[in-house]
């Protein structure tokens, strides 16, 4: 078994931003599964994504809401991820 030589906390986000992280991913998001189909403003869903990625909650919630803002039904946003 191996002995951990350090343990590091980034609890002020100084090594990790992520807000920015999280404003990245959703526009990777945006574009990889084509969403300006169903949502046609990118920055609207990148700060919805944002604000509630930002949240303690599980992520499926976080898509639940976007799904419920944006009204998008499931079928929608499963035909889209798959590219259908």
């Amino acid at each position: 078994m191996r002995n951990i030589d350090t343990v590091v906390f980034d609890l002020d986000q100084t090594l990790l931003d992520k807000y920015q992280s999280s404003v990245q991913f959703a526009a990777y998001q945006y574009e990889q599964y084509s969403l300006d189909m169903f949502i046609p403003d990118r920055n609207e869903f990148i700060v919805n994504f944002s604000e509630l990625n930002h949240m303690i909650i599980p992520k499926e919630e976080v898509y639940r809401k976007l799904a419920e803002l944006f009204k998008l039904d499931r079928g929608t946003y499963i035909m889209s991820c798959l590219r259908i």
